[in-house]
């Protein structure tokens, strides 16, 4: 006779029921040669609309733009024109929708030239030159981010130039052309050296602002954006970091509603977070600097354990990506099996997405020493959030009928869904609850473990907990 054995969980301890072990593997025939010659910037976007993510790869050494469509399956074909000729050595690449039709199009900062090139994408995987395009702008553009900086519905650029020390910003005119902004270029100074440059929201006012490392100042400068194309330091402004930052990304890392930073630090073992106080000021975050290994060359933000906390992937130049696991508070775990081995040699950019339709976010890296994009889809099992703060206890207990068990639990009142999952994460029960109780039943699963998460976003709760059917 089958049997239920209870395991009751008590919400506001907190469960690490999935994905705990960092686990991938290479894609069929990953790591695969573009023909390219130092590959820089790769970008995951779904470029022609089939509902699979497809890759833009800079090619620095062959002054082109490689466009791979995705399969669906972890592998990708050339598109249709692929590769693009573009300006000299492009570094960098920005998506946005600069002529307002609907499909993705493309801002490539040139570092051999001095120019951006902005390709116009035709909703199959094919661009053109947008009128005017190259743009000039300042002495060797390193990086690039788009963004509306004077609230007219029109994708901006902010492009950082290394050599002389700016930011020039480029206004949209909605029709893939672009014009200078009051005041562009921005003067940070000549022994700047600025390297990258993210936008966000950093003090809550509406209007989007700049982070942007300096590596000649081993610093990062905060400009708040008046909403017109204009900006202002912030107070504070330039944050002294040391050891040469390169790459910046930001987003809400600790669930503050205020937006935090992520910081590489090129001639060290770390990179540094640091948490928004919601005003265009910063404060280190507990732990920070973090230990990530030699030769950090880019980072990505990604929930890539699907717990509803982001976490942070770093590349390496020495065949290895450190993934630090978010706990939610701005502070971060290394999990096991971090960091993954066997990564190209001189990994320059990491592009997370979902490649081969699991709902599991994976990874593609680009290498400047081996001409080669790799691959690695993710084999843990996900599903779980790891959040608990209702403050009663869920709950199980068995029904006569073999295979039914309740649950109840008094914070969720109302409004509330049951998810059940088997252990490799597929889920193989969910529903809509309107009251403390309910029943579920698991009669025609295999005997074995199951998790399930009750969830309320009324009260934003979540409660969890194992099952054993046997």
């Amino acid at each position: 006779m089958k049997k239920i054995i209870l395991i009751f969980c008590f919400a506001g301890s907190a469960l690490s029921l999935f994905s705990q072990t960092l686990s991938f593997s290479n894609a069929t025939s990953s790591p695969f040669s573009i023909g390219g010659s130092q590959l820089r910037s790769n970008v995951a976007v779904d470029l022609n609309g089939d509902g699979k993510l497809d890759l833009l790869v800079a090619d620095y050494g062959n002054n082109t733009i490689s466009v791979l469509l995705g399969n669906g399956n972890g592998t990708f074909s050339q598109a249709s024109g692929s590769p693009i000729t573009v300006g000299t050595n492009p570094l960098a690449i920005a998506i946005g929708d600069f002529n307002h039709d609907g499909k993705w199009d493309l801002s490539i900062a040139n570092y051999g030239d001095n120019t951006i090139s902005i390709l116009l994408g035709n909703g199959n995987g094919t661009f053109t030159q947008a009128s005017g395009s190259p743009i000039s702008v300042g002495s060797y553009p390193y990086w690039s981010d788009t963004a509306d900086f004077n609230h007219d519905g029109k994708q901006d650029l902010a492009v950082v130039n290394l050599v002389d020390g700016t930011v020039s910003v480029l206004l949209g005119n909605g029709n893939g052309t672009f014009t200078p902004a009051s005041g562009s270029p921005i003067n940070l100074g000549a022994s700047s050296n600025p390297y990258h440059v993210t936008t966000a929201d950093f003090n809550n006012d509406g209007k989007l602002d700049m982070a942007i490392t300096e590596g000649g100042t081993q610093s990062v400068a905060i400009l708040l954006g008046n909403g017109n194309g204009t900006f202002t330091p912030a107070s504070g402004s330039p944050i002294s970091l040391g050891n040469y930052p390169r790459i910046i990304k930001s987003a809400d890392l600790n669930n503050d509603g205020k937006i935090d930073l992520v910081v590489t630090e090129s001639n060290s073992t770390t990179i540094d977070v640091l948490l928004g106080n919601g005003n265009g000021t910063f404060t280190a975050a507990s732990g920070s600097p973090l230990n990530i290994g030699t030769g950090p060359t880019d980072i990505a933000i990604y929930d890539i354990n699907k717990d509803s906390k982001p976490d942070i992937i770093v590349a390496n130049s020495n065949t290895q990506v450190h993934v630090l696991y978010g706990n939610g508070n701005g502070t971060f775990t290394s999990p096991s099996g971090s960091p993954l081995s066997g990564i190209l040699n001189d990994a320059q950019s990491i592009a997370i997405g979902d490649f081969n339709g699991d709902n599991k976010p994976d990874m593609a890296i680009s290498s400047w020493a081996s001409d080669s994009v790799q691959i690695l889809l993710n084999d843990m099992p996900l599903g779980i959030a790891s959040i608990n703060q209702a403050n009663d206890e869920a709950k199980i207990y068995p029904n006569p009928t073999s295979g039914i068990f309740t649950i109840e639990c008094n914070s969720l009142q109302k409004n509330w869904v049951v998810e059940v999952y088997n252990v490799l994460g597929d889920k193989v029960y969910s529903s809509n609850i309107n009251s403390a109780k309910t029943q579920i039943d698991l009669s025609n699963q295999a005997e074995g473990i199951y998790f399930y998460r009750a969830i309320t976003n009324e009260a934003n709760l979540i409660v969890e907990g194992k099952i054993i059917k046997e």
